[in-house]
């Protein structure tokens, strides 16, 4: 397994298990805490945020992964505000457009403009005036308190969503009863270990 949900999104379907004998799973988000909510509860979230920011009179800047949380939000957002995205994220929109996803109406922009929704990659902030910007950083992460405190004093942020491109700690959990493994190998991530022991104690799988 790789960036995958078992929960559809807004823009594609949830995926479906397969059965193997040897399973091999990232361990990003694997531990208990790592329980996202609803699409439909952080789109609400979400969306409130940008309104909110809007009527105060500041830009709303919402970043994440250039591929997943990029899609996500443009179709979250482009049914209901002027949406500009960022030319990395207009890229991989209009790829997955030409394949049948609608994302509905957005200009691809360099900087953010007045009265508009700006959606762009963390590392792009760097590059203009974030003057009368408020900032949002999208991530799984965010069910973390402790990530709320690195995105403002790395990016300055003002507020974290927890939209994820990735399965939460559950979903691994239903994946690997589905596909009924003898053998689950965890990698990639500081929890691997943890993650190890927890599927070996409650599923009895080593």
């Amino acid at each position: 397994t790789g960036d995958f949900k078992l929960r559809d999104s807004l823009t594609h379907e949830g995926c479906k298990p397969l059965s193997c004998d040897v399973l091999i799973m990232d361990s990003i988000y694997g531990s208990p805490e790592y329980v996202f909510p609803d699409i439909n509860e952080i789109a609400e979230e979400i969306t409130g945020w940008v309104n909110n920011t809007l009527k105060d009179g500041f830009i709303p800047i919402l970043t994440g992964n250039t591929f997943g949380q990029g899609q996500e939000l443009t179709k979250m957002l482009s049914e209901r505000f002027d949406v500009k995205v960022h030319p990395s994220f207009g890229k991989i929109n209009r790829i997955c457009e030409e394949f049948g996803v609608k994302l509905g109406s957005y200009e691809v922009s360099l900087e953010p403009s007045q009265g508009s929704v700006f959606i762009a990659p963390n590392w792009s902030l760097r590059y203009f005036s974030r003057h009368k910007c408020k900032i949002a950083v999208c991530s799984g992460w965010a069910v973390d308190k402790e990530f709320k405190y690195f995105c403002k004093y790395a990016y300055g942020a003002d507020e974290t969503f927890p939209l994820s491109n990735h399965a939460d700690f559950n979903e691994r959990i239903e994946y690997i009863k589905k596909a009924k493994p003898q053998l689950v190998i965890t990698c990639h991530g500081e929890i691997s270990a943890k993650f190890a022991e927890w599927i070996k104690q409650n599923l009895g799988i080593m």
